[in-house]
C-alpha cells in the first residue's frame, strides 16, 4: 500500500513499513506493479525503487 509517508507491505500476519530510511528513493509513493520475475517496482516522488524481496536498488531523478 503506497502512502504520502511510504510504503506499507503486508507478509503473512506481519506489516512492514519502507520509507527513504530503508532504500525506497522518495516517501511520496505514486505507483506500484509488480513484474514476471516477482519484482515490486515503487514510483516514488523522486524516482524509481525495486525490490526483489530482500534488496532496493534505486534509480533516482536527476533534477
Amino acid at each position: 500500500m503506497g502512502t504520502p509517508q511510504g510504503l506499507s507491505m503486508k507478509d503473512g500476519d506481519t506489516w512492514h513499513n519502507y520509507t527513504t530510511d530503508e532504500g525506497l528513493s522518495g516517501n511520496r509513493i505514486n505507483a506500484i506493479d509488480e513484474d514476471i520475475a516477482g519484482n515490486i517496482w515503487i514510483a516514488t516522488n523522486a524516482g524509481i525503487s525495486v525490490f526483489d524481496g530482500s534488496a532496493w536498488k534505486i534509480y533516482k531523478n536527476k533534477y
